[in-house]
């Protein structure tokens, strides 16, 4: 990542967000339709959390949305028609970016891992199964 390329990558990172936003936000409520046909008097209980969490959901979506704006002058810089403005990038914009990068990081470690191991099981049951038989012979 260098500073050239940087509004480019945080422009990718919130239009990316923005989708996973409008998805979570089309699940939340096709389950929460699903769960007040069976429940209808538990829904009346539970339908201010209800509402609370998609509030949380849309201002996360309008931040997303106005760093995404912000950021698309970085867009049109990658088309040749405009240089880019100093002081573009804030530190609201990059923290984050970062503490996503440093989460799928740590996940993509763990699952590696753990692929690394399932890798080998074939060999140790095989070897377990060769020494099983010698000694059965």
């Amino acid at each position: 990542v260098t500073s050239d390329n940087l509004p480019h990558i945080l422009h990718q990172f919130y239009c990316d967000k923005l989708s996973q936003l409008v998805q979570l936000k089309h699940m939340h409520l096709v389950r929460w339709a699903r769960f007040a046909l069976g429940h209808p008097k538990v829904t009346e209980e539970l339908n201010h959390q209800y509402q609370s969490r998609l509030e949380l959901v849309m201002q996360e979506y309008s931040a997303a949305l106005n760093h995404a704006r912000r950021l698309s002058v970085a867009r049109d810089h990658l088309l040749g028609s405009k240089p880019l403005p100093s002081g573009l990038i804030s530190l609201n914009d990059v923290l984050p970016y970062l503490k996503w990068r440093v989460f799928h990081q740590q996940a993509i470690k763990s699952v590696s891992a753990f692929l690394a191991s399932v890798q080998w099981l074939p060999m140790l049951f095989h070897r377990e199964f060769s020494e099983a038989c010698r000694l059965s012979d």
